[in-house]
C-alpha cells in the first residue's frame, strides 16, 4: 500500500510539472514559428563558438607546423631539437585536443537543443490543437 501511495504521489508530481511546462510554452511563445526563430538563434550562437573554435584549430596548426620545421631544420643541421620547440609542440597539440573536444561538446549540445525544441513545438501544437 505505500508503495502504491509512493507511485500515485510521483505520478501526481509528474502531472503537476508537465502542467506548469505546458503553462509556461503557451505563456512563452505565439506560435510554431517562435519556436522555431528561438531554436535557430540559439543554435546560431553554437554554431559561431563552433566556427571560431574552427579558425582557432587552423591558427594552431599553422603554429604547430612551424614548430615542426623547427625542429626539422635543427635535426638537419644535427642539434637536438630544443626543450622549448618539444614543449611548444606538446602545448600546441594538447590545445588543438582541446579545441576539438570543445567542438564535439558544442556539436553535442546543438542536437540536443534541436531535440529540445523539436518537443517543444509538438507539444504547442497539441496544446494549441486541444485548446481550439
Amino acid at each position: 500500500q505505500q508503495e502504491e501511495e509512493r507511485r500515485r504521489a510521483e505520478e501526481a508530481q509528474r502531472r503537476e510539472e508537465q502542467l506548469a511546462y505546458d503553462r509556461m510554452l503557451l505563456a512563452t511563445y505565439l506560435s510554431e514559428e517562435d519556436i522555431i526563430r528561438t531554436r535557430d538563434r540559439m543554435a546560431a550562437t553554437i554554431d559561431a563558438s563552433i566556427e571560431m573554435s574552427r579558425i582557432n584549430i587552423d591558427k594552431l596548426q599553422q603554429r604547430l607546423a612551424e614548430e615542426h620545421r623547427r625542429a626539422a631544420n635543427d635535426e638537419r643541421r644535427g642539434q637536438a631539437v630544443s626543450e622549448q620547440t618539444l614543449a611548444e609542440i606538446a602545448n600546441i597539440q594538447r590545445q588543438i585536443e582541446e579545441r576539438e573536444q570543445y567542438i564535439i561538446q558544442r556539436e553535442q549540445e546543438r542536437e540536443a537543443l534541436h531535440q529540445r525544441y523539436e518537443a517543444d513545438r509538438l507539444r504547442f501544437r497539441e496544446l494549441q490543437q486541444r485548446n481550439h
